[in-house]
């Protein structure tokens, strides 16, 4: 067994799973990450592009979600993206697979710096419906979708890139009986927020533990302005985690909070 430096044990790059409702704004803060992305999304950059859109060509999009960058060209902005979310059955394993090997060779070329999962809950919703079908009974359902969940995050930390998982958030407390939410509390480990990630059972623990920052996107319209940002330490009810040093609230830009944590680290 081999004995190895911290430092030298990190994942290249930066892994971090965004959450929150819907229509905040999760996709377009996923795609920030990109070098080539604006400090700001404006009605002047998007003028700017004179009809054209700037391809953020160093992210890769594993969408899940259908449309979920359908709202990128209003905004000037296009990004390569793996369509997966007509996928079902048993071709949502061996799609993604192969998807992951895609990302994985892109990565390694130099040629995608970020990989975005959106969303890894119409992922997850994916593979209920198929153990479902495929299991005798709920027990081993739960198990075969959390064995599933982690491969499929085993595979992204293998890849040499930054990794941004979208995730929607649910009510803790949304179980029909006393019994269902006491094992939704189980599942999503100690002390839960209120509000936590809509991935089903133990694999939603699993992803807590196993993310270094899990950030709460939310959106708020102050006057004619929209502003969005991220909350490492939580906010109203919304589960978060971080590992670095950061402040309670950062504008929902990866690009800029990616550069703030390698001056940190």
């Amino acid at each position: 067994m081999e004995v190895t430096n911290s430092t030298e044990n990190r994942t290249k790059g930066h892994h971090v799973l965004i959450s929150g409702p819907p229509g905040h704004g999760k996709s377009v803060c996923a795609a920030t990450a990109s070098e080539k992305s604006p400090d700001e999304f404006t009605d002047e950059f998007t003028a700017e592009q004179g009809g054209g859109l700037t391809n953020l060509d160093d992210v890769l999009f594993l969408n899940f979600d259908r449309q979920a960058t359908a709202g990128f060209a209003d905004l000037g902005i296009e990004v390569p993206e793996i369509d997966l979310s007509t996928c079902s059955g048993k071709e949502i394993i061996s799609s993604t697979k192969e998807a992951l090997k895609v990302a994985k060779a892109r990565a390694i070329e130099g040629v995608t710096k970020t990989v975005v999962v959106d969303t890894i809950s119409s992922l997850d919703a994916v593979l209920v419906a198929f153990w479902k079908e495929a299991t005798a009974n709920r027990w081993d359902m739960y198990n075969a979708i959390l064995t599933t969940h982690m491969r499929f995050a085993m595979a992204l930390k293998e890849i040499p890139a930054n990794v941004v998982v979208i995730c929607h958030a649910k009510a803790i407390n949304e179980a029909e009986d006393a019994q269902g939410r006491a094992r939704q509390k189980a599942a999503a480990g100690p002390a839960p927020a209120s509000i936590s990630l809509d991935i089903t059972g133990q694999a939603r623990g699993y992803w807590q533990r196993n993310v270094p920052l899990q950030l709460p996107l939310i959106c708020r319209t102050r006057g004619s302005r929209v502003e969005r940002h991220l909350y490492p330490s939580g906010v109203e009810g919304f589960e978060a985690k971080s590992r670095f040093k950061l402040a309670d609230k950062e504008p929902a830009h990866l690009r800029k909070l990616f550069e703030k944590i390698g001056k940190v680290a």
